[in-house]
């Protein structure tokens, strides 16, 4: 923070931060904010979704400590369970900085350098919209050898557009998000933080950084994805690509709606029996035809 040149209220990144029930795991995600050696001035938006246990305290003690940089909304209701998109509705329309990046509360960084790299690359490489690094899987036992998915590759404007999962918590990207509510046909999507990534990918390219020391992704019983089995994370998966083809045929975007077909019959043909199938094929003609009166 020393090293930073401008002023505070004017930051050109803004780390968005989602929590709940993290109290155990919100000071690793904060240190690892506030490590950051950077020369450009950052903001820490953390939305505290109605925690039940000593979350918001905690987060408290450390706004106190930073009251210009860490932004905290405490919710009094969850508004996850109500249908909200907590980073799309309650951290990108109130971040001021060019620049965005995403990490949960339960998991951290631990490279110093992460965003002055990322930052400085995609200023200096307009052609690319996102950059990404590795992460380490781990739990309360240690690192564990698993594997939940994740480009370590860099990836074209059309694999974006495909939503090709990305490390969420190893993300940096361009704001293309001010002044804007996020689609609705979009909202249902089960992993929202893909919608991000197809979005972006109608301004350009991704970025792979392996210089980057990789990130942590805690694994706990509380962990959305985590937590689920492969079919489970299967079948979501599918759910959020048929949203993204949904929002592409109702917004009369060619491009994206053949991309995501093509995504769509390919992903379909990997594993599925006939009657599961059926059931999600049925599930999209639902949903097009819904669409399609609108």
């Amino acid at each position: 923070m020393a090293s930073w040149k401008g002023e505070t209220d004017q930051p050109v990144v803004s780390i968005c931060c989602t929590t709940f029930n993290h109290e155990a795991y919100i000071e690793d995600a904060l240190e690892g904010f506030l490590i950051q050696e950077t020369d450009f001035p950052y903001e820490i938006l953390i939305h505290d979704d109605a925690s039940t246990d000593r979350t918001a305290n905690i987060i408290r003690d450390y706004e106190a400590q930073y009251p210009k940089i860490i932004k905290t909304i405490y919710q009094t209701e969850n508004q996850f369970s109500q249908g909200k998109r907590i980073n799309a509705d309650f951290n990108f329309t109130r971040a001021l900085g060019d620049y965005l990046a995403i990490c949960e509360g339960d998991d951290y960084w631990v490279d110093k350098l992460k965003l002055q790299k990322q930052i400085h690359y995609l200023m200096d490489n307009p052609g690319y919209v996102l950059t990404f690094t590795d992460a380490i899987t781990f739990d309360s036992e240690g690192v564990l050898d698993t594997d939940f998915g994740g480009a370590k590759k860099d990836l074209s404007a059309e694999e974006l557009i495909v939503g090709t999962p990305i490390k969420t918590l190893t993300t940096c990207f361009r704001n293309v998000f001010k002044n804007k509510t996020w689609p609705v046909d979009l909202r249902k999507a089960f992993y929202g933080d893909l919608t991000v990534w197809s979005l972006l990918g109608d301004h350009g390219a991704a970025k792979y950084m392996p210089d980057i020391s990789p990130s942590m992704y805690r694994v706990h019983d509380a962990g959305i994805h985590s937590s689920t089995s492969a079919k489970t994370r299967y079948v979501n998966y599918l759910q959020t690509l048929i949203c993204l083809y949904a929002h592409r045929l109702n917004d009369s975007n060619q491009r994206g709606t053949r991309l995501l077909s093509i995504k769509i019959i390919k992903y379909l043909a990997k594993d599925l029996s006939i009657l599961d199938f059926l059931k999600i094929l049925i599930n999209k003609i639902l949903i097009l035809l819904r669409f399609s009166r609108k």
